[in-house]
């Protein structure tokens, strides 16, 4: 149980979630240049993979301002390559298939300046099940149906996990926060199975689906600064706030991440 807590690292707020849970937030500090803002993912389903870009915009500024003018191509280092159709909104579109192991170039020609980003795409768990169990109320926990997920990746030295939950088509969220995020080190001794419990109680009758998605050391890196920017209260002791280390080259904001998905779906009875 110490493992997985030490492992469990944090819950992210996130401000968004695509079909292929991607979530970027922009956290340019206020009156700075504008910036160009990537939101971009590739995975392996077979749904459209999104690319949104967009300008950073000063803090007292709601509404974002979307980028509709640019081209931008995805390449993989298997040989395919696919100009993204532009769907208006700042919304980029491919359809190039994603293949665990394969690295994908991304490529973003805008107003003649060029960003470059690099994700290689993980081979996803050997092993991700899904149980119910249910609980009476106690002081540490309510009353109701509780989802556990037990994984397994033996393959790999260490991984980069988030999972995201859905109940009946709807994004599930704990305190507002969607997903979980991990490194999986604790099940390396002895081939041991991580048993993963959500912190929230569901009803019979609920339908849940579960993304287990894995991503590269550094998209996770990009998340774990975006947590420590959060947590950040602007104390005097507090570390001065910076943008996370993105792994796009340009000067822009946000990451570029090709992850690989498992989906699994259970019905509460």
């Amino acid at each position: 149980m110490k493992k997985l807590l030490k492992s469990v690292i944090w819950s992210v707020f996130l401000a968004s979630i695509q079909a292929c849970g991607i979530s970027v937030l922009d956290v340019e500090l206020p009156d700075g240049t504008p910036k160009l803002v990537v939101e971009g993912s590739i995975s392996n389903l077979d749904n459209p993979h999104t690319i949104l870009l967009s300008r950073s915009t000063s803090f007292e500024q709601s509404s974002s301002q979307y980028v509709d003018d640019a081209v931008i191509i995805i390449s993989g280092s298997g040989g395919e390559q696919d100009t993204l159709l532009n769907k208006g909104g700042g919304r980029y579109e491919s359809l190039i298939k994603g293949i665990p192991g394969t690295t994908y170039q991304l490529d973003i020609l805008l107003d003649g300046n060029h960003y470059q980003a690099f994700s290689t795409m993980p081979k996803p768990p050997t092993l991700d099940s899904l149980s119910i169990s249910y609980h009476s109320e106690s002081l540490v926990r309510e009353e109701g149906y509780y989802l556990s997920l037990h994984t397994l990746d033996p393959e790999e030295r260490e991984g980069y996990y988030r999972w995201i939950v859905w109940k009946n088509d709807t994004l599930h969220r704990v305190d507002g926060i969607p997903g979980f995020f991990a490194t999986l080190d604790m099940n390396k001794e002895n081939n041991k199975i991580l048993n993963l419990q959500y912190p929230t109680p569901f009803r019979a009758g609920d339908t849940l689906r579960v993304h287990t998605i894995k991503m590269d050391k550094q998209v996770y890196t990009y998340y774990l600064g975006l947590y420590e920017l959060m947590i950040n209260d602007g104390g005097l002791i507090g570390p001065i706030p910076v943008n996370p280390e993105t792994n796009i080259s340009g000067d822009a904001l946000g990451v570029f991440q090709a992850v690989s998905i498992l989906e699994k779906e259970i019905i509460i009875k």
